[in-house]
């Protein structure tokens, strides 16, 4: 074999890698199942979070109402027992 069509041939592998590797990106990944049930586990989670943070955000409003109001202790206590029942 000669070296100018060694280079030939080199050079032809290297294009079709790459045309092959191109058209491969361009499809998108392929999903395992295992990807799937990471998706879900990721999902699950995300909602989870999302419970919690309403949680959240419903008892600061409620500790921004007790803090803002006029009322007197006992009633003050009262919802504070309550929010730590919660």
């Amino acid at each position: 074999m000669h070296f100018w069509n060694a280079v030939i041939i080199i050079v032809a592998i290297v294009a079709i890698a790459r045309i092959i590797r191109y058209r491969q990106d361009r499809n998108g990944p392929r999903h395992s199942s295992e990807e799937e049930d990471g998706h879900y586990r990721l999902t699950s989670s995300v909602r989870e979070m999302e419970d919690e943070l309403s949680d959240l955000r419903e008892r600061v409003r409620v500790l921004e109402r007790i803090a803002t109001e006029d009322r007197s202790s006992r009633e003050l206590s009262d919802e504070i027992n309550k929010l730590r029942e919660k």
